[in-house]
């Protein structure tokens, strides 16, 4: 009959042990056709074994992006992921309930992760998630302000301690003014806006959706330049080498659940920017410019050792850390497991 099972003379009665035989492989058969159906059916589909809990901090701006768009259209459950997304205002934070085991994993800034590894041996990036130019420097043009010249001996708010220390100080090397010849204040991200609309600070170093109420509260008397001189940030997962070690399945499904948001925001750009300005109240068209200058990628690149060698020189430099010795950041990096999913994502020398 096509599976080797043979069937009695008419007229004759099957042996009972050719019976039972012939029963049980007719079982076997059935189940191996119903694991091969089922296999079939869940290549894409959702994942229906154990789940495992998550808490995942997010800075709460568009470089997280695809945490969100993973978040918003089940691609964490589905692979087997309950993530709680813990949003908070900067990188700074987010990082510090990481030390506290109050959050899993942190996507924060490479500057972050940068300033936390001159005391701590036990972090690892594993992936990241976005890379773009996106910070701007606005000043009053009431101020007397119209070159960045103009900037020395002028009150400048920004949130310290974040990425922008580091490109802030590109910025005015480039321009040949020293970090002494300003005075940085100190401001949290939701008080930027309002320092510069009241005057308090002649101009601020700021990024999305920030900027974006800054010129709009200040209008033409808005001056504005690009503030990373050119050059990428990214916004990695951070994570403890202990949690990485002790659930290495739960960084793999974050990783493939990411890589999916990645290829729904390349595939459907639009749904993806509605998804984002509904969630964190974003203006779609600002949206729509922030999203020409990122790009939303999951990735392990050379850049990334390059740029945090570069912004561990400058705090070197600032003495801003006590170390002397440049870290060595490879061994910062655990690219395994997206090596093991996708392996051209991984673009590091090792």
């Amino acid at each position: 009959n096509g599976y080797g099972i043979y069937s009695s003379a008419p007229g004759q009665d099957m042996p009972e042990s050719r019976r039972i035989r012939a029963v049980l492989m007719l079982i076997a058969i059935a189940v191996i056709a119903s694991l091969f159906l089922n296999c079939q059916k869940g290549s894409g589909g959702k994942y229906t074994g154990p789940v495992e809990k998550v808490n995942l901090g997010a800075v709460a701006v568009e470089s997280s992006s695809l945490l969100y768009i993973a978040d918003a259209l089940g691609m964490f459950m589905d692979n087997g992921l309950d993530v709680t997304i813990i949003d908070f205002p900067d990188g700074v934070k987010a990082s510090a309930d990481l030390l506290k085991d109050s959050v899993d994993v942190a996507a924060v800034a490479d500057f972050i992760f940068v300033t936390r590894s001159f005391k701590r041996n036990d972090l690892r990036i594993f992936g990241s998630i976005f890379r773009g130019d996106t910070f701007e420097i606005i000043a009053r043009k009431d101020r007397g302000i119209t070159e960045p010249a103009d900037l020395k001996g002028r009150r400048i708010g920004l949130t310290k301690g974040t990425v922008l220390d580091f490109f802030m100080g590109a910025f005015l090397s480039t321009h040949g003014i020293s970090a002494e010849n300003v005075r940085l204040v100190d401001l949290k991200p939701s008080e930027i806006a309002e320092a510069i609309s009241s005057g308090s600070v002649d101009a601020v170093y700021a990024w999305e959706p920030y900027a974006g109420q800054i010129r709009a509260n200040l209008g033409s008397n808005a001056l504005t330049w690009p503030g990373q001189s050119g050059q990428n940030y990214q916004f990695v997962l951070m994570a403890k080498e202990e949690f990485i070690a002790r659930r290495p399945i739960v960084v793999e499904r974050l990783l493939k659940a990411l890589l999916e948001a990645e290829k729904y925001g390349s595939e459907h750009t639009a749904d993806a920017q509605n998804i984002i300005a509904s969630r964190r109240g974003y203006d779609p068209a600002l949206l729509q410019s922030v999203w020409k200058r990122s790009d939303f990628r999951i990735r392990l690149d050379q850049n990334l050792v390059t740029l945090m060698e570069d912004e561990a020189k400058w705090a070197m430099r600032r003495r801003l850390t006590a170390k002397k010795d440049m870290p060595d950041y490879l061994r910062f990096i655990h690219w395994e497991s997206l090596e093991r999913i996708k392996p051209e994502a991984v673009r590091i020398i090792h």
